[in-house]
C-alpha cells in the first residue's frame, strides 16, 4: 500500500505533468445523472456508468470540478483520502457515488492488504 501519492503527476487529459497541488478529482455526472445510470443498470444489467471519477490538472479543469470534487492533494495519503469519503458521504450521495469514490481511492492507493512478496 503507498503511503503518500507521488509529488507531481500526470494529468490523463493533456498528458502534461503537474504538481499535486495543481491536480483536482471531480465526478462527471449530477444526481439526476445517477439515478438514470441506475435505473439503466437495474432494467438492463448495465454496469453504471456514473462511476468515472477524473483526475485533471487545473488547466484541464478551470471550473474547478464536476457535482463532487476535491483537490487532489486533499486526498494525497489514505488518511486524508479517508477523511474525504467521511465529508462525501455526509452529503448524503447514492451509495454508488461513495463506493466509486472508494475504488478509485484504493487504486491509487493499493487495496491495504498485505502481499505475498
Amino acid at each position: 500500500m503507498r503511503t503518500r501519492l507521488s509529488p507531481v503527476l500526470i494529468c490523463p487529459s493533456c498528458e502534461c505533468s503537474r504538481p499535486i497541488g495543481q491536480m483536482s478529482i471531480d465526478k462527471r455526472f449530477t444526481p439526476m445523472d445517477e439515478q438514470h445510470d441506475s435505473l439503466a443498470a437495474r432494467t438492463h444489467g448495465e454496469a453504471p456508468s456514473n462511476s468515472t471519477w477524473r483526475i485533471r490538472c487545473d488547466t484541464c479543469d478551470p471550473q474547478r470540478g464536476g457535482y463532487y470534487w476535491f483537490p487532489l492533494d486533499q486526498c494525497d495519503t489514505p488518511a486524508k483520502a479517508l477523511d474525504c469519503i467521511m465529508r462525501l458521504n455526509a452529503t448524503h450521495p447514492s451509495p454508488i457515488v461513495v463506493q466509486s469514490f472508494i475504488d478509485l481511492m484504493e487504486y491509487l492507493f493499493g487495496s491495504g492488504a498485505p502481499s505475498d512478496e
